[in-house]
């Protein structure tokens, strides 16, 4: 079949009737683009165009196919060769169809692979965007119309779905990004640069690592020992309360603290003001091995000063591990710990005052020490 021959008879028999490629178009419910196309030889009707193509045009189907008008003593031979010549055409775009279906799988194969076997890192970003990249070539090929638009529409659509599942990840299941184009390693912290914003992992492979996601990629680095998503002292002060009383105040306030991961039960000494917190099976995370082997001593202090700040009336906490316990008293807090007497101003917490005496000495080991020496009791 001569799609040339086939797209100038078109246009002759169009302009002959002068119609429009838009008019036509109109006619059949398609776009001028597509008349085009069949004029041009560079594509030929749907099968389910051929018979309103033919009698809007004034000729047979067989005219239609054959790219020319048919003499009634030639009708046999000329049906024939249609026949013989649409099986030719039939069976070249089932072949290309084919080809398009091996590229297809072929780019899901290479999709497939960096998901499961990569890390993290460009090399997965990029092969990931060149899989996609090689399916949307394989659906323009196998598709007729629109086949430019569509292949385009599902890249698109591809790596936006892609991309919202990795910021998901990252937000609210703590790993790294897969679609990161660049990634800078620090000595504590890993910067994964994505299309769309910034990533920053903190205090990398110890127990205190937390995710930050920064939209506008000019923000530092977090410093914080802790997630400040959670234990942020701005976030926490929704759980200020003059009174102990509130269990499930307190129970919140332990929940978002560090260590509140962990399974925990509480106990509310009604009587002497102080509260109990039993880690079950603590030894999971109290681990030698640690990478930052101050994790306990550090959550401790700052799970009692931010607890002593926040309810007015708390005397003490304990916290019971499998092993051992802890005691810390607030008068002994109060006495002890620097600048205690600063993260209270005119009876208001003092948000900047905290990070700057509580936060920022969370990462001073020599600090967390000594604090600990001085203001915990080990029962």
């Amino acid at each position: 079949m001569d799609q040339t021959k086939v797209g100038k008879f078109i246009a002759k028999l169009r302009k002959d009737k002068d119609l429009t490629q838009k008019k036509l178009g109109d006619e059949l419910g398609i776009i001028d683009k597509t008349v085009s196309k069949w004029e041009t030889g560079n594509g030929m009707p749907d099968t389910s165009l051929l018979k309103p193509l033919s009698d809007l045009l004034g000729i047979t189907v067989n005219e239609l196919l054959c790219g020319e008008r048919i003499e009634n003593e030639d009708i046999k031979t000329k049906s024939e060769e249609v026949i013989v010549n649409t099986l030719k055409y039939t069976d070249k775009e089932i072949k290309q169809n084919r080809i398009s279906m091996y590229i297809i799988v072929f780019g899901v194969f290479l999709f497939v692979i960096p998901l499961m076997f990569f890390a993290s890192d460009g090399i997965k970003a990029w092969w990931t965007l060149i899989a996609l990249g090689i399916i949307s070539f394989g659906i323009y090929k196998i598709k007729k119309s629109h086949k430019i638009l569509l292949g385009i529409l599902f890249f698109i659509l591809a790596v936006g779905v892609l991309l919202c599942m990795d910021y998901v990840n990252v937000r609210y299941n703590s790993k790294p990004p897969i679609f990161s184009l660049v990634i800078i390693t620090g000595d504590e912290n890993i910067i994964y640069k994505t299309p769309f914003y910034n990533v920053y992992r903190c205090n990398v492979d110890t127990i205190n690592e937390y995710y930050e996601i920064d939209f506008t990629r000019n923000k530092e680095p977090g410093n914080n020992p802790f997630d400040p998503s959670k234990s942020d002292i701005s976030r926490l002060l929704r759980y200020k309360n003059k009174y102990l009383g509130h269990n499930s105040n307190m129970s919140n306030l332990i929940n978002n603290l560090p260590m509140g991961a962990y399974r925990f039960n509480l106990e509310l000494d009604s009587e002497k003001l102080g509260i109990k917190i039993n880690y079950i099976n603590s030894e999971a995370f109290i681990n030698e091995d640690s990478k930052d082997e101050f994790f306990v001593k550090r959550s401790i202090i700052y799970n009692s000063i931010t607890s002593f700040i926040l309810i007015d009336n708390l005397e003490y906490i304990s916290f019971n591990f499998s092993e051992t316990s802890y005691t810390i008293n607030k008068s002994t807090t109060i006495k002890e710990y620097q600048n205690y007497d600063r993260l209270i101003i005119s009876s208001k917490i003092d948000v900047m005052n905290f990070k700057e005496y509580v936060d920022s000495k969370m990462k001073d080991n020599d600090f967390v020490n000594d604090t600990f020496s001085k203001i915990i009791v080990n029962e």
